[in-house]
């Protein structure tokens, strides 16, 4: 598995690598054999509230050309990146799910607004 990690707005930290390396090892590591590639695209966003919020999207490519994007976005970095790595665990089960009855070329993109509840599309 190929791994990416791209920050768009703010410097990545060692302890931040170390903690999405943690992650992936956490929520997709028993799946690893089944994925190509993995991005992880950490940025700083408008927030309708603030002005600054962070954003986390995680982009896994499967083999079989079947792809994972989720997004997170939060006023906490750390929060993002764990939320989107917990749906995003969920997703590539459910998508693998899915490829064993049949599908192929699916594309599966979910986006989540959460630490905002007015805009917690959840809620």
């Amino acid at each position: 598995m190929k791994v990416e990690i791209q920050t768009s707005g703010f410097r990545l930290d060692k302890d931040l690598r170390q903690f999405v390396h943690g992650l992936i090892d956490s929520t997709l590591g028993e799946r690893s054999g089944r994925i190509e590639r993995l991005r992880v695209k950490l940025a700083e966003v408008d927030d309708p509230r603030d002005g600054r919020g962070k954003s986390c999207q995680v982009q896994v490519s499967l083999r079989g050309r079947q792809r994972v994007i989720t997004e997170i976005m939060n006023a906490d970095i750390r929060a993002a990146i764990l939320g989107a790595f917990n749906r995003s665990s969920w997703t590539v089960s459910r998508s693998l799910r899915l490829k064993r009855n049949g599908a192929s070329n699916l594309l599966i993109v979910e986006r989540h607004v959460s630490g905002y509840p007015e805009l917690d599309w959840a809620a």
